[in-house]
C-alpha cells in the first residue's frame, strides 16, 4: 500500500556573513530511508529519540517538505501531488492518509469542543452532507469508545486517554485507509496505554486499516506490529518480522534496544548489551557505519565503508558488516 523510496530530509545550517547568510553544513535528520507497508499490515518504526522517526512520518504526509525521495500510495506519487499545489487533489490524498499525533492535548484546539474537533474534517473535506454530521459524530464517538456526552466537553475536561480517543476519531472522520500513529501512547498511564493499543487493533480489524506505528516502547511495538524497522541516526539499519527480530536480532543496535526493555521480575538476571557513548549529532555523522563508534563488534572496515541494507538470514534486512 505504501512504498517509501530514498526519503531524505536535510536541514541546512546557515550562518550570517557580512553581506549574506552562507551554508556551513546540514542536519541530516532523515538520510535515505526506504521501506514498504502492505495493505492491512502494521509496520513498527523504532529507535532512540532524535533518530528521525517523526521527521520521516511528517515528510511522508508532506507536513514538512522532504529534501529528496518518493512516497507512493498504491502506486501514486504522493509528494508530486502535494508539490503541484492542487487543493482538490491534496484533499483527496489527505482523506486516504491520516496522522495520530503523539501529545493528545497539544494536538487538540483547547477552544473547541470534542464535537467541533471531530466535525472539522467533515467541514474541510465536504465528503459527508451536513444533514448527516450528527449521525456521523455519534458513530465516530461510539467507534472509539466514547459516550455521546463527551461531544460537549472541551479537551481540558477529558482525561489523557479520552483525548487520544478524540484524536483517533478525528483521524477516522475522513475514512482513511492508512494511519500514521506517532507514539500515540507515550504520554499515557500504563493501564490507559493497553486500552488505546487494544482500540487500535480492534479498529484495524474492523475497518481494514494499515498502520505505520512509531514508538520507542518496544513492548507496545511487539504487541501491535507485524514487522519492525529499526532506525538509527536517520537511516534504517534492520527490518524483520516482529517475532524473528525479538528472538534473534542481527544488528548490534537492535540487540541493545531489546536488552533495555524492563523485565517485571526482580529475581530475573538481566544481561545488558554494551553500547558506549551517546547518539552522535546528525550535523556530524561518523564516516563509514554510523553506529561504529558505539558498537562492541566494530571491524576496521566499519570505520570506512557504510554498509548497505541487505538480506541476511531468516528474512532479516540488516545494514551491518559483522552481524550477530
Amino acid at each position: 500500500m505504501i512504498a517509501v523510496e530514498s526519503l531524505q530530509k536535510h536541514y541546512p545550517i546557515r550562518r550570517r556573513g557580512v553581506f549574506r547568510r552562507r551554508s556551513t553544513g546540514a542536519v541530516r535528520a532523515v538520510d535515505d530511508v526506504s521501506f514498504t507497508v502492505a495493505s492491512g499490515e502494521t509496520l513498527g518504526l523504532v529507535g532512540e529519540s532524535g533518530c528521525g522517526k517523526t521527521t520521516t512520518a511528517r515528510a511522508m504526509l508532506h507536513l514538512i517538505e522532504p529534501s529528496a525521495g518518493r512516497v507512493l500510495l498504491e502506486g501514486e506519487d504522493v509528494l508530486a501531488v502535494f508539490r503541484r499545489g492542487e487543493r482538490r487533489e491534496e484533499l483527496r490524498l489527505r482523506r486516504r492518509m491520516q496522522y495520530v499525533f503523539q501529545d493528545p492535548y497539544l494536538s487538540l484546539n483547547p477552544r473547541w469542543t470534542v464535537a467541533e474537533t471531530i466535525l472539522e474534517p467533515l467541514r474541510v473535506h465536504a465528503h459527508v452532507p451536513r444533514a448527516q454530521w450528527e449521525e456521523r459524530l455519534a458513530h465516530l464517538l461510539d467507534l472509539v469508545g466514547l459516550e455521546a456526552a463527551h461531544a460537549a466537553r472541551y479537551p481540558h475536561e477529558c482525561s489523557g486517554g479520552q483525548r487520544q480517543r478524540v484524536g483517533i476519531a478525528r483521524a477516522l472522520a475522513v475514512e482513511p485507509g492508512f494511519l500514521i500513529c506517532d507514539e500515540p501512547v507515550s504520554s499515557l498511564d500504563v493501564s490507559v496505554r493497553a486500552q488505546i493499543l487494544n482500540l487500535l487493533v480492534e479498529l484495524q480489524e474492523r475497518l481494514g486499516l494499515t498502520y505505520l506505528y512509531i514508538s520507542h516502547d518496544l513492548a507496545s511495538v511487539r504487541f501491535i506490529a507485524g514487522r519492525v524497522a529499526v532506525m538509527y541516526l536517520g537511516r534504517i539499519v534492520e527490518t524483520a518480522n516482529v517475532e524473528t527480530l525479538f528472538a534473534h536480532p542481527r544488528h548490534h543496535y537492535t540487540a541493545a534496544l531489546l536488552a533495555a526493555i524492563p523485565v517485571p521480575d526482580p529475581d530475573t538476571r538481566i544481561v545488558r548489551a554494551v553500547v558506549a557513548g551517546e547518539l552522535p549529532s546528525a550535523m556530524n555523522i561518523p564516516p563509514g557505519c554510523r553506529f561504529h563508534p558505539r558498537c562492541p563488534a566494530a571491524l576496521p572496515r566499519c570505520r570506512e565503508i557504510d554498509p548497505p541494507l541487505e538480506l541476511a538470514a531468516d528474512g532479516h534486512l540488516v545494514a551491518c558488516h559483522n552481524p550477530r
